[in-house]
């Protein structure tokens, strides 16, 4: 749950090459990973929730590979790492709630107008 209040939502995208990997700090809000292509390996200090693309089950993991179209929930407060876990290339999307701490104003509103993103 997150609590009501200002926030930012964070988009990015990356491709890994066979062996690479992507450190994510801990967060102050929920993150989720969504692989669209290639194997990814997701490795965490708290159990993330985990879904798989062929039979949509969710279970609760610290250590997992994910297929493409699969997805993780992860939790605020919680270091994660993923590995490209296959021979060719991964593409992994994070999406990430970001929470201004108690004690700041809340951030003024951006507009970054229109972007073409590959």
């Amino acid at each position: 749950p997150v609590s009501p209040g200002p926030a930012s939502l964070a988009l990015g995208r990356a491709t890994l090459a066979p062996g690479g990997r992507l450190s994510l700090p801990e967060r102050g809000g929920p993150a989720a990973v969504v692989v669209q292509a290639g194997d990814l390996r997701l490795a965490s200090d708290e159990a993330a929730w985990v879904r798989e693309s062929d039979d949509g089950s969710v279970k609760t993991k610290t250590d997992a590979v994910l297929g493409a179209g699969d997805s993780a929930y992860l939790y605020p407060a919680t270091a994660t790492t993923l590995w490209n876990a296959g021979e060719e290339p991964a593409d992994v999307l994070v999406v990430a709630l970001r929470l201004p701490p108690a004690d700041e104003p809340p951030p003024e509103p951006q507009s970054f107008g229109r972007q073409r993103v590959h």
